[in-house]
């Protein structure tokens, strides 16, 4: 009587698990559409900031940087590095004469101004100090009393050049134009420049910090650093 009832439910547990069986081919299935569905899918190339603001997107390798975005950061940090105004906003708004920031060279002590040390922060570790030491000898001392303004002209950029993974050259021609209270150039300057710049970590500007911090971070937020600028001979 017991080996009936067991064989009579035979059937019925062949049928539950070939039930099951095409449930999970069905669900596998599904999830196999659905990859192919997300691998098919364009990645997004608008995207909308919280503050209402929407920028393009481009997928890229960790080390690569678009020739774009390597023209433009160099663009921005040489202009940054070489206008020397005189002169930065203050917590109103207001422009208050800059104070410079004194930096020790071969030569003895010279200035440079507050915003070409913030932009120094786009060079790489090992290559600010030298750097800063030879723009301090640069800095006409006018600049600091008001009488003196430099601005740097760039005429062009070239198409960065690959010389290894995550590292390229750029050939800048440009020249500083040197004005001392007049509306005309008082003086032109060639500044014709080779520079290497590398990719970098770009940093998260944490909310809350000091405006100068976020300064700071903002010029690596192309996630890029100058590793060299050489006099280019044209």
């Amino acid at each position: 009587m017991t080996l009936k009832r067991s064989t009579s439910l035979l059937p019925v547990v062949l049928l539950c698990c070939l039930g099951v069986q095409i449930l999970t081919l069905i669900v596998i299935g599904g999830q196999g559409l659905a990859i192919r569905r997300l691998h098919d899918k364009q990645p997004p190339s608008l995207v909308q900031m919280t503050d209402g603001h929407a920028i393009r997107v481009q997928a890229v390798a960790a080390e690569q940087r678009t020739p774009a975005v390597i023209k433009v950061f160099t663009s921005n940090a040489m202009t940054q590095l070489m206008n020397m105004s005189g002169t930065l906003p203050d917590t109103e708004g207001d422009r208050i004469q800059d104070p410079g920031i004194d930096i020790e060279t071969p030569n003895g002590t010279a200035k440079v101004t507050s915003a070409s040390m913030t932009a120094s922060f786009t060079l790489a570790e090992d290559f600010r100090l030298p750097f800063l030491q030879k723009l301090a000898e640069l800095t006409p001392p006018g600049v600091f009393r008001g009488t003196t303004q430099v601005v740097l002209i760039i005429d062009t950029v070239s198409e960065p050049e690959e010389v290894a993974p995550g590292k390229w050259q750029l050939k800048m021609l440009a020249h500083l134009a040197v004005f001392n209270g007049g509306q005309a150039p008082q003086q032109t300057i060639p500044f014709n420049r080779e520079i290497t710049v590398e990719a970098t970590t770009a940093p998260v500007v944490p909310e809350g910090e000091t405006p100068l911090e976020q300064a700071v971070y903002a010029v690596r937020q192309a996630g890029l650093m100058i590793t060299d600028i050489r006099p280019l001979e044209r």
